[in-house]
C-alpha cells in the first residue's frame, strides 16, 4: 500500500509518536512537510512557505502574522497538489504546528487518517480561552476565527481521527462532536531497564521551556521538599527569558538546577535511570511520552492529576499522581523518593515500560490507513 506521510511537526513529543510509528508500517511510505517542520524520514517532499512574523519584534508582529497565514494556507494548497500527484492510497496526517489541522484538499482529507495529539488551546478549550487577553483577542480575533475555520473543516472531513489518551478522545469529541480513537502509544528500545544502575541523587523534568510544562513547579516542590535533591531540566532549545526565571525561582527554593540541550535518546534514558524519580508536572498535557519512557528506564513518575497524564502510571505503584500546588507536589516527592530504590518498584515500572510498544501502534495505525483505502 502507498501511504503518504503529511505533518508540520518540529520535535517534541507529536514528532516522536510519529517518527517512532513510521518504520513499522508496511509498504511504500513518501514524507509531505513545509519547509519549517522537522522530518522524520531521510527524502521527504518539502514545499517552502515563508514565515516571517516571528522574526520580528512583537509590536510588529501583528499584520505579518496575517500574511504568513495566507503563505501557509497557500503552501498547503502545493502540498495537496504534490501528494495528488504521488497517487497515495492512504494518507496519515499529523499536526501542523501553526495551524494545528493541516488544511488539504477535501479529496485527500477523505481518505485520511489524523492523529491530533492535542487541541489549540486557546482557540477550542473554554478555560484558555478566558486566559487570553482582551487587546491579542481584537487583534487576532480575525485570524483566530479562520483558524478555527480549517480545524472545524479538517476534522469534519477526515475519515478516522486517532489520539493518545482516553482524556484527549473525549476532549476532541465533545469539541468537534464525532468520534475520535484512543490509540496506545510506545517506548523506543532505547528506554530500557539496565540492572542495578546507581541513583546519581538527582530528578529529571523534561519539555519545553514554557510554563504549562511545569519546571517551575517542580523545583519549587522540590524546594519545598527538603530531600537536597538536584533537578536536570531536559528540552530541545534554549529559551533565555525562562531559563532566567527558573533559575531565579531555583535560588529561591535553595535547590541546584543543570539543563540539558537537544540530547539524544541514548543520553536521556541514562539521566532517566541514574534518576531518583521523574517530574512531570504539566498543566492540562494531552498525554505525557515522558512519564512512560522514565518508568520502561525502571523509574518512576511523578505526573500532574490532569489531562492525560494519570493514564500513563499505575498510580501509587510505577508513579504518583498529584494535584498542582507546591504543598502536594512537595508531599508527592516525598514518598517516591522512599520506594523509588525499591527492587519491586524497578520491577513494576520496567514491566510496565513494556507493556507500551511502538510496533503495536504501527500495526493499529496501520489498520486503520487500510481502512481509508478500501
Amino acid at each position: 500500500m502507498k501511504t503518504a506521510v503529511v505533518h508540520g511537526l518540529n520535535l517534541g513529543g507529536a514528532h516522536r509518536r510519529l517518527s517512532e510509528t513510521l518504520p513499522y508500517l508496511e509498504g511504500e511510505i513518501q514524507e509531505f512537510v513545509l519547509d519549517d517542520a522537522d522530518p522524520c524520514t531521510e527524502s521527504p517532499i518539502v514545499v517552502r512557505t515563508f514565515g516571517i512574523a516571528n522574526r520580528l519584534p512583537h509590536l510588529l508582529r501583528p499584520p505579518f502574522r496575517y500574511l504568513d497565514f495566507v503563505s501557509r494556507r497557500m503552501a498547503y494548497r502545493r502540498l495537496s497538489r504534490a501528494i495528488r500527484d504521488w497517487c497515495p492510497e492512504a494518507v496519515f496526517i499529523s499536526p501542523c504546528r501553526v495551524l494545528k489541522s493541516p488544511p488539504l484538499d477535501p479529496d485527500i482529507l477523505r481518505r485520511s487518517v489524523f492523529w491530533l495529539d492535542e487541541l489549540s488551546r486557546s482557540l477550542e478549550v473554554e478555560e484558555f480561552k478566558r486566559n487570553t487577553r482582551l487587546l491579542t483577542r481584537g487583534i487576532y480575533g480575525p485570524l483566530r476565527f479562520m483558524v478555527r475555520r480549517i480545524n472545524n473543516r479538517v476534522l469534519a472531513e477526515v475519515a478516522v481521527v486517532l489520539t493518545s489518551s482516553k482524556y484527549m478522545a473525549d476532549l476532541i469529541s465533545k469539541v468537534y462532536n464525532r468520534p475520535v480513537v484512543p490509540e496506545k502509544c510506545g517506548v523506543s528500545q532505547q528506554f530500557s531497564c539496565v540492572p542495578e544502575t546507581k541513583k546519581q541523587g538527582h530528578v529529571i523534568s523534561v519539555g519545553s521551556l514554557i510554563p504549562g510544562k511545569g519546571h517551575d513547579l517542580t523545583i519549587e516542590s522540590l524546594g519545598k521538599s527538603g530531600l537536597g535533591l538536584s533537578l536536570v531540566i531536559v528540552t530541545h532549545r534554549p529559551v533565555e527569558s525562562e531559563i532566567k526565571r527558573l533559575l531565579g525561582l531555583a535560588e529561591q527554593a535553595g535547590i541546584e538546577v543543570t539543563f540539558q540541550f537537544g540530547i539524544s535518546d541514548g543520553e536521556l534514558a541514562e539521566l532517566f535511570r541514574s534518576a531518583v524519580f521523574t517530574s512531570y508536572l504539566a498543566t492540562m498535557e494531552p498525554f505525557g511520552l515522558v512519564s512512560i519512557e522514565s518508568q520502561a528506564c525502571g523509574t518512576p513518575a511523578l505526573v500532574s492529576r490532569e489531562g492525560g497524564l494519570p493514564e500513563t502510571i499505575i498510580d501509587g505503584v510505577t508513579g504518583i499522581s498529584v494535584a498542582r500546588n507546591v504543598e502536594s507536589a512537595a508531599a508527592a516527592m516525598r514518598e517516591i523518593a522512599l520506594w523509588s530504590n525499591i527492587p519491586e518498584t524497578h520491577k513494576a515500572c520496567c514491566d510496565f515500560g513494556k507493556s507500551w510498544q511502538w510496533s503495536a501502534t504501527a500495526s493499529n495505525v496501520a489498520d486503520h490507513l487500510r481502512k481509508v483505502a478500501q
